[in-house]
């Protein structure tokens, strides 16, 4: 530049003021959390992540932009990440509503209910804007669920009285506090709320309640009434056909049971941004490249993982069966990290990619499908489950370390799992506190050994009990499957240990809830999905001492029968 150049900059070049600067950064962010919201309207939340981390690049102090990148960590299950956004965009603008309660949110799944209870106070102490429409009843409702989930039941009534008498049409909040009127002993109070979702059998939510009341009480014609009623009065109630789906096949009706779990399936999260997996994958994968049982023969297939770890271990059963129909078909797996390597032992498996798998995209492959839409496809009947097993191997090197090592020990190995995941929602129906199972340990000639991880791992340590732990050395399911390969018996409540034992074909006795589950059906002591696993059910709920005497009496005879 001339010197002549120079000088005439001088006189008409003005720079930018700090303020204008600001305001730049601040549109250029607007506009890459903009593009991250039309991102997140197409069901693009790969995209939509990226989006939202631009617009933090150019300008970290974005509060709204730090609230879209947490909500989106939150629905991938990454909890911690979305705690920091979540938390970072509360400290940038208190009065944002929605930083507070997505916080909330992401407090409950992580077990911090103090936390979650603060977090719903503070959205509602922050005045109402005439622009926006607050979530007040689901605020009230929320923390109607953390004071049942600590047992404070009263506190968790005065809250639903608040939102029935402000907002008369919560009918969901209407329904639990049946829950709570119960635990509280108070049944004639619960009949009236009873009353009361019969009365307003005009709304599917209630009729939903109403079925759910019915059919923890086993009553499961009334149950299913209420569910199809449900369905008819909207047919797009994704929620109400998952509920009539898993109630006829608990009943054994597999043809009506999983034609509505699939329809229940591509229905999820129609009107909803906040999706499960497998809505999340309904929407970036192509519809018209769903498998619906067409011709595979050279074909490449990605089936993809959802619901719990459990599920897909008990549906890759279908993945033998995919290939006996077609030889030359090519299979890809989208799976959790612990199932990678369990996956990548299939024969008929190319390839098993990790989850989130941001590089996945259909144009990939001919056809893609949900692993849980494979019975339905298949046309799974009772009479025709693929129960041969084992349909899981574990290499034998990762056996001998373990075996090596149980054989230093004296009497039957028998493997104990007594918790689930406590972010299940019916987590205090299959979970038991270590503690009962007390009289295990005053048999003889039995080495006990823990397959307990999470959170109920901790109450062997408070406890000190005589029972071997190897599980820091477990980091994946092959991992486990390896142990378990090398035990005598597993006793473990209803949780993937259970579907690993049993692909594994090893012997189990499975801990059944009162009302049971789909998959195990009712008033059976075997199982037609898993030939090796013997079922303890519930007689009455809750009451798992009588569950554990029984297996004390089995186990007894069946330790002198080995001796």
């Amino acid at each position: 530049m001339s010197i002549l150049s120079r000088f005439l900059r001088s006189l008409f070049y003005t720079k930018p003021s700090a303020k204008e600067s600001m305001v730049a950064l601040r549109v250029a962010a607007e506009n890459a959390k903009n593009r991250g919201n039309a991102y997140l309207f197409q069901g693009e939340f790969d995209q939509a992540v990226e989006c939202y981390q631009e617009a933090l690049r150019i300008f970290p102090d974005y509060a709204e932009a730090n609230v879209n990148l947490g909500c989106m960590y939150k629905e991938k299950g990454y909890y911690s990440e979305a705690e920091f956004f979540l938390g970072k965009a509360v400290a940038l603008e208190p009065k944002l509503w929605q930083a507070h309660f997505n916080l909330g949110l992401v407090a409950e799944k992580l077990g911090k209910f103090e936390q979650a209870l603060t977090c719903y106070e503070n959205v509602l102490a922050i005045p109402p804007s005439t622009t926006e429409t607050y979530p007040w009843p689901e605020v009230h409702w929320r923390m109607m669920e953390v004071f049942v989930e600590q047992e404070r039941y009263k506190e968790a009534l005065e809250v639903i009285n608040t939102v029935t008498e402000a907002h008369s049409a919560w009918i969901k909040a209407r329904g639990l506090r049946e829950i709570a009127l119960s635990e509280l002993g108070r049944n004639q109070n619960a009949i009236k709320q009873l009353n009361y979702l019969e009365v307003m059998q005009e709304h599917p939510l209630s009729l939903r309640f109403l079925g759910s009341f019915y059919q923890e009480r086993q009553n499961w014609a009334q149950a299913m009434d209420c569910y199809t009623q449900a369905c008819e009065m909207n047919p797009n109630d994704s929620e109400s056909r998952m509920t009539q789906a898993q109630l006829s096949l608990l009943l054994g009706d597999y043809e009506n049971g999983w034609n509505q779990f699939g329809a229940a399936l591509t229905g999820l999260g129609a009107q909803d941004i906040q999706l499960t997996d497998a809505q999340r994958f309904r929407k970036k994968f192509t519809p018209d490249k769903y498998w619906q049982g067409d011709d595979l023969q050279g074909r490449t297939l990605l089936v993809w993982t959802e619901q719990g770890i459990g599920d897909s271990l008990m549906m890759f059963r279908y993945l033998e069966r995919i290939r006996e129909h077609y030889p030359t078909v090519r299979i890809f797996v989208l799976c959790e990290q612990p199932l990678q390597r369990i996956v990548q032992n299939f024969s008929m498996v190319e390839e098993a990619i990790v989850k989130p798998g941001e590089s996945v995209n259909t144009s990939q492959f001919d056809y893609h499908c949900s692993v849980m839409s494979l019975p339905c496809i298949i046309k799974t009947r009772l009479d025709t489950i693929p129960n041969t097993v084992p349909y899981i191997f574990v290499p034998e090197e990762n056996q001998l370390k373990w075996a090596e090592r149980l054989a230093a020990l004296s009497g039957a190995k028998v493997g104990l799992v007594w918790g689930g995941n406590k972010l299940y929602p019916n987590d205090k129906q299959r979970s038991i506190p270590l503690e009962k199972f007390a009289p295990f340990l005053e048999l003889s000639g039995i080495a006990w050994i823990s397959l307990q991880k999470g959170e109920y791992a901790k109450q062997l340590k408070e406890l000190a009990w005589p029972i071997i732990d190897w599980t820091e050395e477990l980091q994946d399911m092959q991992d486990t499957a390896a142990l378990v390969a090398s035990l005598d018996l597993v006793i473990s409540v209803d949780t993937s240990v259970i579907h690993l034992v049993g692909a594994l074909g090893r012997p189990a006795w499975l801990l059944n809830r009162y009302g049971s589950e789909w998959r195990w059906l009712l008033e059976r002591e075997n199982s037609p999905w898993y030939p090796s696993v013997r079922i303890f059910r519930q007689m009455t709920p809750y009451d798992w001492d009588s569950v554990i005497a029984r297996m004390v009496t089995e186990l007894k005879t069946l330790m002198n029968q080995e001796g």
